[in-house]
Protein backbone atom coordinates (compact mmCIF):
# COMPACT_ATOMS: atom_id res chain seq x y z
CA UNK A 1 0.00 0.00 0.00
CA UNK A 2 1.31 3.45 -0.80
CA UNK A 3 0.65 6.99 1.32
CA UNK A 4 -0.98 8.07 -2.10
CA UNK A 5 -4.29 5.45 -1.49
CA UNK A 6 -4.16 6.40 2.19
CA UNK A 7 -6.68 8.94 3.54
CA UNK A 8 -4.11 9.95 6.38
CA UNK A 9 -5.54 10.90 10.06
CA UNK A 10 -4.63 13.94 11.88
CA UNK A 11 -1.97 11.62 13.60
CA UNK A 12 1.48 10.60 12.66
CA UNK A 13 1.34 7.55 10.16
CA UNK A 14 4.00 5.11 10.39
CA UNK A 15 3.84 2.11 7.97
CA UNK A 16 6.32 -0.48 9.40
CA UNK A 17 5.62 -2.99 6.69
CA UNK A 18 5.90 -0.94 3.86
CA UNK A 19 9.09 -1.38 1.73
CA UNK A 20 10.16 2.17 2.75
CA UNK A 21 9.99 4.27 6.01
CA UNK A 22 7.13 6.52 5.18
CA UNK A 23 5.86 9.61 7.73
CA UNK A 24 2.82 11.63 6.80
CA UNK A 25 1.24 14.17 9.25
CA UNK A 26 -1.95 15.70 7.54
CA UNK A 27 -2.32 19.84 7.62
CA UNK A 28 -5.90 20.28 5.76
CA UNK A 29 -4.34 18.33 2.87
CA UNK A 30 -2.45 14.61 2.05
CA UNK A 31 1.49 14.78 2.48
CA UNK A 32 3.37 12.15 0.78
CA UNK A 33 7.05 11.28 2.16
CA UNK A 34 9.41 8.69 1.34
CA UNK A 35 12.74 7.19 3.04
CA UNK A 36 15.20 6.47 0.62
CA UNK A 37 18.91 5.42 0.48
CA UNK A 38 19.54 7.87 -2.92
CA UNK A 39 22.57 9.63 -2.00
CA UNK A 40 23.43 13.58 -2.75
CA UNK A 41 20.89 15.58 -0.53
CA UNK A 42 19.93 14.89 2.68
CA UNK A 43 16.13 15.54 2.18
CA UNK A 44 13.77 18.37 0.98
CA UNK A 45 10.12 19.12 1.26
CA UNK A 46 8.23 20.28 -1.96
CA UNK A 47 5.27 22.83 -1.06
CA UNK A 48 3.96 22.13 -4.40
CA UNK A 49 3.63 18.48 -4.29
CA UNK A 50 3.20 18.31 -1.02
CA UNK A 51 5.70 15.70 -0.65
CA UNK A 52 8.79 15.46 1.13
CA UNK A 53 11.84 12.94 0.49
CA UNK A 54 14.68 11.96 3.27
CA UNK A 55 17.49 10.17 2.50
CA UNK A 56 19.36 7.49 4.58
CA UNK A 57 22.35 8.75 7.18
CA UNK A 58 25.00 6.56 8.62
CA UNK A 59 25.63 5.82 12.40
CA UNK A 60 28.64 8.23 12.14
CA UNK A 61 27.16 11.05 10.84
CA UNK A 62 26.01 13.92 12.72
CA UNK A 63 23.04 14.18 14.30
CA UNK A 64 20.98 16.47 11.62
CA UNK A 65 22.46 14.40 8.79
CA UNK A 66 20.81 11.31 10.66
CA UNK A 67 16.86 10.24 10.03
CA UNK A 68 15.80 11.93 12.62
CA UNK A 69 17.49 15.26 12.75
CA UNK A 70 16.77 15.35 8.69
CA UNK A 71 12.56 14.93 9.53
CA UNK A 72 12.88 17.42 12.17
CA UNK A 73 14.19 20.23 9.42
CA UNK A 74 12.05 19.01 6.87
CA UNK A 75 9.25 19.04 9.21
CA UNK A 76 9.82 22.41 10.01
CA UNK A 77 9.60 22.98 6.39
CA UNK A 78 6.62 21.93 6.38
CA UNK A 79 5.02 23.81 9.25
CA UNK A 80 6.51 27.04 7.67
CA UNK A 81 4.00 26.19 4.60
CA UNK A 82 0.88 25.72 6.44
CA UNK A 83 1.47 28.96 8.78
CA UNK A 84 3.02 31.20 6.71
CA UNK A 85 6.44 31.39 8.38
CA UNK A 86 9.53 32.44 6.09
CA UNK A 87 10.28 30.15 4.02
CA UNK A 88 13.57 28.38 3.29
CA UNK A 89 15.04 27.35 -0.10
CA UNK A 90 17.97 25.11 -1.88
CA UNK A 91 21.53 26.15 -2.58
CA UNK A 92 20.89 26.88 -6.36
CA UNK A 93 21.09 30.86 -5.67
CA UNK A 94 24.09 30.49 -3.69
CA UNK A 95 25.35 28.22 -0.48
CA UNK A 96 25.42 31.47 1.75
CA UNK A 97 22.41 32.80 0.61
CA UNK A 98 21.08 29.53 1.47
CA UNK A 99 22.17 29.62 4.84
CA UNK A 100 20.67 33.00 5.65
CA UNK A 101 17.31 31.77 4.32
CA UNK A 102 15.12 32.70 7.80
CA UNK A 103 13.39 29.49 7.06
CA UNK A 104 16.69 27.59 7.29
CA UNK A 105 17.62 29.08 10.00
CA UNK A 106 14.72 28.06 11.67
CA UNK A 107 14.38 24.43 10.80
CA UNK A 108 18.67 23.91 11.64
CA UNK A 109 17.58 25.86 15.10
CA UNK A 110 15.02 23.20 15.70
CA UNK A 111 17.46 20.28 15.05
CA UNK A 112 19.94 22.14 17.16
CA UNK A 113 17.46 22.63 20.14
CA UNK A 114 16.11 18.86 19.91
CA UNK A 115 19.65 18.03 21.30
CA UNK A 116 19.05 20.22 24.53
CA UNK A 117 17.83 19.48 27.62
CA UNK A 118 14.10 20.63 28.62
CA UNK A 119 15.66 22.64 31.34
CA UNK A 120 18.24 24.51 28.57
CA UNK A 121 15.75 24.54 26.11
CA UNK A 122 13.73 26.81 28.89
CA UNK A 123 16.83 28.30 29.44
CA UNK A 124 17.90 29.46 26.04
CA UNK A 125 15.88 31.97 23.79
CA UNK A 126 15.70 31.13 20.01
CA UNK A 127 18.21 33.81 18.81
CA UNK A 128 20.80 31.84 21.52
CA UNK A 129 20.88 28.53 19.92
CA UNK A 130 20.67 29.85 16.11
CA UNK A 131 23.61 30.11 13.89
CA UNK A 132 22.75 33.31 12.15
CA UNK A 133 22.03 36.43 13.67
CA UNK A 134 18.51 37.51 13.32
CA UNK A 135 19.70 41.07 11.20
CA UNK A 136 21.49 38.78 8.83
CA UNK A 137 18.77 36.29 7.80
CA UNK A 138 16.97 36.69 4.34
CA UNK A 139 13.48 36.39 4.90
CA UNK A 140 11.06 34.74 1.97
CA UNK A 141 7.56 34.18 2.11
Amino acid sequence: MTLNQLRLSPHLVSLQNAPKFIFAVKLGRRLFSSYTSRGGTLGYFDPINYGMVVTIGTPNAPFDQQIEGVLLHEVQHLIQEAEGFAKGGNTSQGYSRYLRLAGEVEARNVVIRHSLSIENRRAKLRSDTQDVPDERQIIVR
